[in-house]
């Protein structure tokens, strides 16, 4: 089940930073990208995106 919810939690990690990116360099004075919850979003998109790698390549190395 993880394994099927990692990907659409990466995507939805990325596109909400990608908005945030955007709003933010149109808006610098709103700080999306200094609070804390930009912190957090960010390590959540990194753990989500490393989780994801790992069982991508687990599900290779198991096929081959």
């Amino acid at each position: 089940m993880i394994r099927r919810l990692l990907p659409h939690l990466s995507i939805i990690l990325s596109i909400m930073m990608l908005v945030l990116f955007i709003i933010d360099s149109i808006n610098s004075a709103m700080g999306f990208l200094r609070g804390p919850e930009f912190r957090t979003l960010l390590l959540a998109l990194i753990v989500a995106s490393l989780a994801t790698a790992i069982a991508s390549l687990a599900r290779r190395r198991s096929h081959d």
